[in-house]
């Protein structure tokens, strides 16, 4: 299944998020299913990032990376640097920050949040100058076993820590906005269960 059949499919599922799916739908057809939009350096209106947001099997608990640059609490995810498969930029993004294979992760078999997000114009340390632009980002959630051990030697993770919902919606623990997202929808799923 390609990204647009999964993208239709997930606006079908979660209908309140279909302006952020149709929004990437004509993203990706106005620029001719290219390769380009999957690069970090595309920014005519901007490229499609991956992430993973990553329970305990119980589902009880949520694993997130603080991130160095906003210290906000985030799922895992990175610039898909020319992957059409965001599932496994999503995977590579996770071993990566955490420094844990892959093969250790269940990933659900759908994409579960849509969002986009506008990044103002910055001068990155290791890419130079950037442009403003928007991340189109294609999260999935998965599991992973609690009696893991994470670090990370990623430039850009402060720390990984495990998370309850409770502290999640605490206002005690600051998450970014793409987390919130995940948050919201992964609430939503469990009210139509």
């Amino acid at each position: 299944m390609d990204l647009l059949q999964e993208l239709d499919i997930f606006w079908k599922n979660h209908p309140h998020r279909r302006i952020f799916s149709e929004r990437c739908i004509n993203f990706f057809r106005k620029n001719n299913w290219s390769v380009q939009i999957f690069q970090r350096d595309f920014f005519n209106d901007g490229h499609f990032t991956a992430g993973v947001l990553l329970f305990n099997p119980e589902r009880t608990k949520v694993l997130l990376m603080q991130s160095k640059k906003t210290w906000t609490w985030q799922q895992f995810w990175g610039h898909a640097d020319g992957k059409k498969n965001l599932r496994e930029v999503a995977l590579r993004e996770f071993e990566e920050e955490s420094w844990i294979s892959v093969e250790k992760i269940i990933l659900d078999s759908y994409i579960w949040s849509v969002d986009i997000h506008y990044v103002p114009e910055v001068v990155h340390p290791k890419h130079g100058f950037e442009p403003e632009h928007y991340h189109y980002d294609i999260n999935f959630f998965g599991s992973v076993s609690e009696d893991t051990i994470f670090w990370s030697n990623d430039h850009d993770v402060k720390d990984i820590t495990w998370f309850t919902f409770e502290e999640l919606t605490s206002n005690i623990v600051q998450i970014s906005s793409g987390m919130q997202t995940m948050v919201d929808e992964y609430f939503l799923s469990l009210k139509s269960w």
